[in-house]
């Protein structure tokens, strides 16, 4: 794999991950993603074939932006305060990929402060402005299990993936039968709970 310039992953640490070290199997996917040979018959790799999409250091995707609102959606008072609890909750996620094919629905590492050290847990934000934990002791492992089971992917298909990202990138993954059984992650913060929480304490300011 061709050397990506090291100040991208200096921009990418101060951009997307609040000034912490790119994970090392990101640093991959984002080389994989930058030097990618586009086939017109084959995947050129695995992150492609998942429709999975890194999120650059400059890019604002749609769903962080809302840009997909409108003046008239801005005026309910419910919105408005979704809007902001969302955005209280995404100072704590380090957002790094769009599900491309699920309604570019995003992936990120949960940071919230009061988490215990270590790695951090995954959380994706969906179409719906809901936030959920997924399972993966990595990014890549993320990506895989849950858009595996979006698509319904059989073994097999979920284990010529894996070999892919072990066998050219030596990116580890779970095999089929392990990771379903791994556990989900147990925050001692749930996105979704802080969003709700957040959500009505700003709708009770608003309207009172």
């Amino acid at each position: 794999m061709i050397a990506i310039d090291s100040r991208l992953y200096d921009e990418y640490s101060a951009l997307r991950l609040g000034g912490r070290p790119v994970p090392d199997d990101l640093r991959v996917l984002i080389a994989m993603q930058q030097n990618r040979v586009v086939k017109k018959r084959h995947y050129a790799d695995p992150l492609e074939q998942l429709d999975v999409a890194i999120i650059m250091p400059q890019e604002n995707p749609s769903l962080l932006a809302g840009d997909y609102l409108t003046a008239k959606d801005m005026e309910d008072l419910g919105t408005r305060a979704k809007v902001w609890a969302d955005r209280e909750v995404f100072a704590h996620i380090g957002f790094v990929a769009r599900l491309v094919d699920d309604n570019d629905e995003l992936i990120g590492y949960w940071w919230h402060p009061d988490e215990a050290p270590g790695p951090p847990p995954l959380v994706r934000y969906d179409s719906e402005g809901q936030f959920h934990l997924i399972r993966g002791a990595t990014a890549t492992e993320a990506l895989l299990i849950e858009i595996s089971e979006s698509l319904e992917h059989d073994e097999e298909e979920y284990e010529q993936i894996r070999r892919w990202f072990a066998e050219d990138y030596s990116l580890a993954v779970a095999p089929y039968a392990q990771a379903r059984e791994l556990p989900w992650p147990t925050p001692a913060v749930s996105p979704q709970e802080l969003n709700a929480r957040l959500q009505r304490e700003e709708y009770g300011r608003l309207t009172s």
